[in-house]
């Protein structure tokens, strides 16, 4: 089988001496030959600003690409499963990641959230339910919140990070979509059943 390279259109074999692997690719190769990309990566090396403008390039392009075509969203999905499953080192460098992203997620460093934690006395800041800092199927685990409307996302920053919720009011926030107005119209919806008042 021969592959016609994107970049010096010439003809080649298809094999991992002439071509370097793809695994997100169709044919499993990459679009351009060794020589070409050896040509590019000196250049690269010699020129750094022109090494981060590429990445860059091909960064927005392969995400615009992934946002638009979901076959190819699927085949990268499906690539980085097989890979995540297959290969140990690829494995380790996601989970610890993943690990470093958690730790330090809303700029706060492991031992700020456990000095912050104690200082809560270890209770959800609405309902005062015992909670534990860490993940543990068998407990409460404690929820950072943060306001939204400071820092839309996952993770926020010090300056929004109100506290630790437990899961079900960090949930009851969350549905609310943070209303105010919601919230009170709760409480006196609450308030109006002869049942709610009863203990």
């Amino acid at each position: 089988m021969r592959k016609r390279c994107s970049r010096c259109k010439k003809y080649k074999k298809a094999t991992t001496v002439n071509f370097r692997t793809d695994m997100e690719a169709s044919d499993r190769f990459r679009s351009s030959c060794r020589d070409c990309d050896n040509t590019r990566h000196r250049k690269q090396r010699k020129n750094p600003e022109y090494h981060t403008w590429e990445n860059k390039r091909t960064a927005a392009r392969n995400i615009k690409k992934y946002q638009s075509d979901p076959v190819y969203r699927k085949r990268v999905l499906a690539a980085r499963r097989k890979q995540y499953h297959n290969d140990p080192i690829y494995r380790n460098k996601i989970l610890s990641a993943c690990k470093l992203r958690r730790e330090n997620s809303h700029g706060l460093s492991k031992n700020k959230k456990k000095e912050l934690f104690l200082k809560q006395n270890k209770k959800c800041k609405i309902c005062f339910a015992k909670i534990f800092l860490g993940t543990n199927k068998k407990r409460a685990t404690a929820h950072l919140d943060h306001d939204h409307h400071h820092c839309k996302g996952i993770f926020g920053c010090p300056k929004c990070f109100r506290g630790f919720l437990c899961g079900n009011c960090n949930r009851m926030i969350g549905l609310a979509k943070e209303r105010i107005k919601t919230l009170q119209a709760a409480i006196s919806y609450l308030g109006k059943t002869a049942w709610a008042e009863a203990k």
